[in-house]
This record gives structure tokens, sequence and C-alpha cells, in this order.
């Protein structure tokens, strides 16, 4: 495991890693219809991709440049592509920089971002230790609908549905974004009732029933922590691998 250090992230991101190369998707599953499907859909939704990064997103590649939609287009990736990828994030002036390993897409990859762009790509096998509260935000950010996360000095992690740092100053003033605490679902059994509650109404609880029932368990029986894990497995047609937390 590595550990690194807010200044450590910035200054790989800065150093545009693999800048010029294509690193393409070589594990076969980049030619899976859904995957495939995937690409067509973003590259119909996005006409203005220049055609470098068309060209790439059709053979499955990411180069450093493009945008995270792009980079995610183009390898195709899905939650099950994700679940033993982990990163750490750092803010500099108004920037967030995150450094995320553990892309098995044949090799294994980190990914460097500088805001919304894909600032390098290496080849290794580092991996980035998890934050203590990384399921707790997996579980905010699918049911919830918080996406930014932010660690307060006591130890406590706030959700929100806007990024503080990127939306004007007049909406943040107007109150029009949403704050919580995000709760610590393996330990509240109040907080994960509540979000099972969440899970019929996204349509997903016979796969969180079934999810419990490869661990061994059911909903009457199963821990926290199982339940926990059962939702997070959950999966979604697409994937969201950048925690926004300064």
């Amino acid at each position: 495991m590595v550990s690194l250090s807010s200044y450590d992230i910035i200054v790989e991101c800065q150093k545009r890693h693999g800048a010029g190369e294509f690193f393409p998707r070589t594990d076969g599953l980049q030619e899976e219809e859904r995957r495939a499907a995937q690409r067509r859909r973003f590259l119909e939704a996005n006409p203005e991709t220049t055609a470098s990064h068309r060209d790439a997103i059709l053979r499955a590649a990411v180069t450093p440049g493009m945008t995270r939609g792009e980079a995610t287009a183009a390898w195709g990736l899905l939650d099950e592509d994700t679940a033993n990828v982990y990163g750490h994030v750092a803010e500099s002036r108004a920037v967030v920089y995150a450094y995320f390993t553990g892309f098995n897409v044949g090799a294994t990859c980190a990914l460097y971002m500088a805001g919304d762009v894909l600032a390098g790509v290496r080849e290794t096998r580092d991996l980035v230790e998890p934050h203590p509260r990384e399921t707790d935000m997996k579980l905010a950010d699918r049911y919830l609908g918080l996406f930014c996360f932010y660690e307060l000095s006591n130890g406590v992690v706030i959700g929100t549905d806007m990024d503080e740092y990127r939306n004007p100053p007049d909406i943040l003033a107007m109150n029009m974004h949403r704050t919580e605490a995000i709760p610590r679902f393996s330990e509240d059994e109040a907080a994960m009732k509540s979000l099972e509650t969440r899970l019929i109404g996204h349509g997903v609880y016979s796969d969180y029933l079934e999810a419990l029932r490869r661990l061994g368990t059911d909903v009457d029986h199963a821990t926290l922590a199982e339940r926990c894990e059962a939702a997070v497995s959950v999966k979604r047609p697409y994937a969201s691998w950048l925690f926004n937390m300064p």
C-alpha cells in the first residue's frame, strides 16, 4: 500500500505521466457489447469530442488530456471494474487533484486527474490505501445523491450534491445545494434501514437480496457490515470512480 500526502498527489498529477501515449484495454472485456454500446452512446451524446479522442475511444484506449467521461467510455468502465480501485484526492488553488490505482484492464494502471481532465496514466501495481469511510461514501454516492465529499477536522465526512469549489458563489449563497453528514452505515441500524428503503425506490432491492444470498445470509440475519457489502455490490450501468474529497 502507498501512503501519499496531498503534496505528493499534486506533484504526481503535474508530471503528466504517459502524455502523448495511448493505453488500450487489452483484457478482452472491451469487446463486450454492453461496453461497446457504452462507447457508442457516449460519442452520440458528445459530438464535440475531438477526432483524436473519438478514435481512441473507439479503440478502447485512454490518453492523457481526456475528460473523465471520455476515459470511462473508452475503457467501458462499469462498477465491477472499479471494485478494487482506490484513490486519494487533494485540492490546491481551487483545482481538485486525484490519484487512483487498481484499474485492471489487461495491464494494471493508475490514473491521475486534475479537475475533470485525465492528467496522466501510468502502468503500476502500487495500490493507494482506501479511505476508512470509502464504503460510506460509495453508498451515499449511489443512493443519497451526494457526490462531493469533504472530511472535517473532527473526522466527520460531509457530502454535497454540488461541488463547492466549482459552483458560482451566488448559487451557494442561496443555499441551493444540499449538505449532509454521511452516516456510518456499518454502525447505524437506523441509517441502514433508511438506505434499504431507498434501494426499493431505486428498483434494486431484489438485486440487494440476491447479493445477501450470495454472502450466505438474508436481510433478517445479516450483519450491518454484510448489508453494506451487499448494497455496494449492486451493479449500476456506469461507474462513478472519482470521489471529490479535497
